[in-house]
């Protein structure tokens, strides 16, 4: 699986600590449409990380304090870090099981 990638049923809208409605992203034509969170795992060959981190955002969803409160019970370091750049159309948060980035290797 790709990093970023949601697995089939991972998309259930919830809704977004930013704007405290669903993931709202822009589309090319100024729609707007629901669109889950992008995740940035890390390590992306922890393949069971990966699995939860999905399964939690269709669980927990919401936001990404709700999302790190649920990985959280399973791996105590986990942090999740929403990218919020002005002018950016997508959501993207970024995962880090051990708290920070480390290497795959």
């Amino acid at each position: 699986m790709r990093v970023g990638a949601r697995p089939p049923g991972c998309n259930t809208p919830a809704m977004s600590m930013r704007d405290h409605g669903p993931w709202l992203s822009s589309t090319a034509h100024g729609e707007r449409r629901i669109v889950p969170p992008l995740l940035i795992i890390n390590p992306a060959t922890d393949i069971e990380f990966v699995r939860a981190c999905h399964a939690e955002l269709a669980e927990a969803g919401a936001s990404p304090v709700r999302l790190q409160v649920a990985l959280r019970l399973l791996y105590p370091d986990a942090v999740v870090r929403p990218r919020e750049l002005s002018g950016e159309t997508i959501i993207l948060w970024y995962v880090y099981r051990e708290g920070h980035w480390v290497s795959s290797t």
